[in-house]
């Protein structure tokens, strides 16, 4: 288990079950996922992030619910700034 970043109690899990790592909070809440792509996925954007969707609709986060990136930290880095664009709570 690593953290996100120092910044806020965000930590990247690896899944199992459902493959890549899921975003929680220290509290154990799920509030997305990071992938990596397999197939025909383009090889600058390979990586995936989203936010879980009632998350993204409750924090009434100003930047986009998903995205792609070209490696895990710029995923990390994308979701960490929609994450922290809302209001949470």
């Amino acid at each position: 288990m690593s953290e996100v970043s120092e910044r806020a109690p965000l930590i990247l899990k690896p899944s199992e079950e459902l493959g890549g790592y899921i975003v929680t909070l220290k509290n154990g809440r799920h509030i997305g996922r990071i992938y990596e792509g397999i197939g025909s996925v383009p090889k600058d954007t390979r990586w995936f992030w989203g936010l879980e969707f009632h998350g993204w609709t409750q924090c009434k986060c100003s930047r986009p619910q998903y995205g792609y990136a070209t490696n895990r930290e710029e995923a990390m880095t994308a979701f960490r700034a929609t994450w922290e664009s809302g209001n949470h709570y």
